[in-house]
């Protein structure tokens, strides 16, 4: 509310107004024009997140507007003073506000650690809120609008008439430059490219939030952008009460396994060479044949493809996971090409599960299965940010301090699929995952074995 009426007609911000915010990302105050008089504001504003500290100051004329210097979502005391007096004050009032909510991601872990995020955000709010994502659709979307049928997902993302248009990104998919190129020059166009200028050596401070996102959760990517407090939230996965949910494979015990994800570096590469073309997974073979021949279990491999990679790259690979070849006791099911609903009914009904930093083990988290996960860019507590005795986690500093691990905290991430940034093409390329042996993942799995025959 105002302190005074004498400006409540000329002064105006975002909050208040509605208007059409579709490039603009910041608060918004301006002032009309509204007498010939000469005027001069001091406009100052204060974050109530952090115990209401001036974040920004600036000084207007009339005709003139100011835009907080935050692309993340906040809670702002705006003053406005003439001659030192306080003429105008606001305090933003989100509730019941029209939001767009837009994820600058295509990939489906992504979207799972981000939606229960923004549906906190929702409720806070009470907010009518519409949320664009570009990746996920049809199947891969159905089983999250579900979910959270309190919120407008889109492929629409032209913000339309709304009191705030947020960004959640992890500045990934253009944050980045080749060698050798500039960076982007700040646009004129109205677009956001200026926005992303890094170079792939370096940390891109993150403009979305408050922390930089290569070391902080997933989940805590879009706390930030939201203005949140954050706490993990284990994302919710419904499936239409026309699809059986009981197992494909009737009493089975068995296994899941993905060992596929969206570059190299993230696959477990054991065994991995520089300038061989084609992986056939070694280590995922030995510990298939252990969870057969020792464990009694048959394994259900969840990978989309057979063969996947790129292998025209430099140091690039294809990853020709065909584990149906694999002959001991019982059965090695392969599911390539089938769909999401039909590998999210395996995970549900299986012992545990088996994968690396996917899209898959976000379903998995979300189902609640037990897993053991191979990390490479990041632990397990930086993905989904909880301590979870049912979730194991592989990754090389737990037995050797010295190998080179975590570049995610150090580097942009590059979607080249041969990226390794500190050992390209040398003997320690992806040694963040090639030092993991088979018998530290046969470790992990006795522990947590062990977990689950202690909880029946």
């Amino acid at each position: 509310m105002a302190v005074t009426s004498k400006y409540d007609k000329h002064i105006h911000c975002d909050v208040r107004d509605m208007r059409s915010n579709q490039t603009g990302h910041n608060y918004r105050l301006w002032i009309d024009k509204f007498t010939d008089e000469e005027k001069t504001f001091d406009v100052y504003f204060y974050d109530l997140h952090r115990d209401g500290k001036m974040i920004y100051h600036t000084i207007l004329n009339q005709k003139m507007f100011a835009t907080v210097p935050k692309l993340y979502f906040g809670e702002y005391r705006i003053e406005v003073k003439e001659n030192g007096e306080v003429v105008w004050e606001y305090t933003t009032d989100w509730r019941r506000k029209k939001v767009f909510v837009r994820l600058e991601t295509e990939a489906m872990g992504d979207l799972l650690a981000f939606v229960p995020q923004i549906d906190k955000f929702r409720k806070k709010w009470d907010l009518e809120l519409r949320v664009f994502h570009g990746g996920a659709s049809g199947n891969g979307l159905d089983f999250i609008k579900s979910a959270y049928p309190h919120i407008e997902f889109t492929q629409d993302r032209t913000p339309g008439n709304v009191h705030k248009h947020i960004v959640v990104a992890c500045n990934t998919l253009r944050s980045w430059i080749e060698p050798g190129k500039k960076p982007l020059a700040t646009s004129t166009s109205g677009g956001d490219d200026h926005l992303f200028a890094g170079r792939e050596d370096e940390i891109v401070p993150n403009i979305y939030g408050k922390n930089i996102w290569q070391q902080i959760p997933l989940q805590k990517v879009a706390s930030d952008a939201l203005g949140l407090d954050y706490e993990p939230i284990r994302p919710e996965i419904v499936l239409h009460p026309s699809i059986s949910t009981k197992s494909n494979f009737g009493n089975k015990k068995y296994v899941c396994i993905a060992s596929q994800s969206t570059c190299q570096i993230k696959y477990w590469n054991y065994g991995f060479e520089p300038d061989r073309k084609r992986d056939y997974g070694q280590g995922w073979r030995e510990i298939i044949e252990w969870l057969k021949a020792e464990k009694g279990y048959d394994v259900v491999v969840l990978n989309q493809f057979k063969v996947f990679g790129n292998e025209k790259e430099k140091y690039g690979q294809y990853n020709e996971h065909n584990f149906g070849t694999i002959k001991t006791n019982g059965d090695t099911i392969l599911k390539p090409n089938t769909s999401l609903y039909d590998r999210i009914i395996d995970l549900k009904n299986c012992e545990f599960y088996m994968g690396l930093n996917s899209g898959m083990s976000w379903i998995a988290y979300a189902l609640g299965v037990p897993m053991v996960t191979i990390m490479a860019l990041n632990k397990r507590e930086e993905i989904f940010g909880v301590d979870d005795p049912l979730i194991k986690t592989l990754h090389v500093h737990d037995y050797n301090k010295d190998a080179c691990g975590d570049c995610f905290k150090r580097y942009t991430f590059n979607r080249r699929w041969a990226w390794c940034p500190e050992h390209e093409g040398t003997d320690r390329m992806y040694e963040c995952t090639s030092l993991i042996t088979p018998d530290m993942v046969k470790e992990k799995c006795e522990e947590l074995i062990g977990e689950l025959n202690g909880k029946l």
